[in-house]
């Protein structure tokens, strides 16, 4: 299986498929490198296309350190990715959780980026949502642990009878209420799969929630 290894020798799994100049497709938070399963057979035709899971997400290593699950972190991964490919600058695609990663490279090495299409990005920036948004990634983190992956990962994208922070933020967000654009033919995996042996999510929303008050000091005023 291919593996780029980043700084603090975290392997991260990739796929490369395509020809031409390259595209980096980087996933959310209920997904992996399979949500691009769609783009990169159709975008494949044309480009260099790479997808990749992020540190956390099997079969990437799933570090135990909760430390090690900052902005800076993921920010600093998709760098390594690019690097172990020996590509100069890409073109980012980002979906949430990946929007901001692919943002933070934009803001931080912006020689790496050829450009950028975001989308569901910048969750929790908003000013009159922030408080909230950080309200329920506390509450979401919390129902992780207390119910497990597998529990929360039947209703997180349904706003399941019973799990507060999934459907009142399902209903603030019309991405959520539409659907995941990553999820939407065949292959990509069930959010039961894409939760299952993965790091510990209350970790990474926590990371999500951090993450977002910096977003609000680069730029999201």
């Amino acid at each position: 299986m291919p593996y780029a290894s980043t700084a603090d020798k975290v392997r991260l799994y990739f796929e490369d498929v395509g020809q031409g100049t390259p595209i980096l497709f980087v996933h959310e938070f209920a997904s992996d490198h399979r949500g691009w399963e769609p783009q990169l057979r159709e975008f494949g035709k044309r480009h260099r296309c790479i997808a990749y899971s992020a540190r956390g997400y099997t079969p990437s290593d799933v570090p135990a350190d909760p430390d090690v699950y900052s902005y800076n972190h993921v920010m600093r991964d998709a760098v390594a990715v690019l690097d172990h490919l020996k590509i100069d600058a890409a073109h980012f695609i980002g979906l949430s959780m990946g929007g901001y990663t692919s943002l933070q490279v934009a803001l931080n090495h912006e020689k790496r980026v050829r450009s950028l299409v975001l989308a569901g990005t910048g969750s929790g920036s908003e000013r009159w949502y922030t408080q909230e948004f950080h309200k329920h990634a506390r509450e979401l983190g919390d129902l992780f642990e207390r119910e497990g992956a597998a529990a929360v990962a039947r209703g997180y994208g349904m706003g399941r009878p019973g799990c507060h922070s999934c459907s009142r933020t399902r209903a603030a967000s019309p991405s959520l209420r539409r659907g995941s654009p990553g999820m939407t033919r065949s292959a990509p995996p069930t959010p039961r799969a894409a939760f299952k042996g993965r790091a510990p999510r209350s970790t990474i929303l926590r990371a999500r929630s951090a993450g977002s008050r910096r977003l609000i000091d680069r730029g999201g005023r």
